[in-house]
């Protein structure tokens, strides 16, 4: 349950400090909003605390595992790029788990619960994660870019002389326009 009334205080501290004197009128409310109702919550209390340390955790691990596989293969290249690609596409499995979920977990809910209050609820929990996984498959996709470029390849190769090429006529282009 969530408690209003220090809401309600903030209010009428904010209204009288304005300079509506009136407002100190208002009577102090205790209206205790119920936010979720179950006897199970200490099991859930239990799940999302475990949940809270795989998440801290498993990014740790994985980033090891990923580091030591490209540290002892003899063609390290070509694992960090197959690994990095990897890394962002379970990372883009886990946003799109996310958006499932959502729909999941709004269906579920009785009908007496509003839909647009249960959603943007879920959509405040996962905002921050949402935006995690988000940089982390552009840090993945960059990574193996960055990897695969640098390589000896005749197509990497082909990119990084069209690079160069594309840069040098802009500046000459911008030479040439006295800049």
């Amino acid at each position: 349950t969530v408690d209003l009334a220090p809401v309600v205080d903030q209010v009428k501290q904010r209204l009288v400090d304005s300079g509506m004197t009136v407002a100190r009128k208002i009577p102090e409310v205790h209206t205790d909003f119920t936010v979720v109702r179950s006897d199970d919550i200490g099991k859930v209390r239990t799940y999302f605390r475990l949940l809270q340390l795989a998440g801290l955790w498993l990014p740790v691990v994985a980033v090891l595992l990923v580091t030591s596989g490209v540290l002892l293969t003899t063609h390290r290249r070509r694992v960090l790029i197959v690994s990095a690609l990897c890394f962002a596409f379970a990372t883009f499995l886990l946003s799109v788990a996310l958006t499932v979920f959502r729909f999941v977990y709004l269906d579920s809910l009785p009908a007496a619960i509003s839909q647009s209050a249960a959603g943007s609820v879920y959509d405040t929990l996962t905002r921050f994660l949402r935006t995690s996984v988000r940089a982390v498959v552009a840090l993945g996709v960059v990574v193996a870019l960055a990897a695969w470029l640098t390589g000896p390849g005749p197509r990497a190769a082909l990119v990084r002389r069209l690079w160069h090429s594309g840069i040098g006529a802009v500046r000459a282009t911008a030479d040439h326009a006295g800049l």
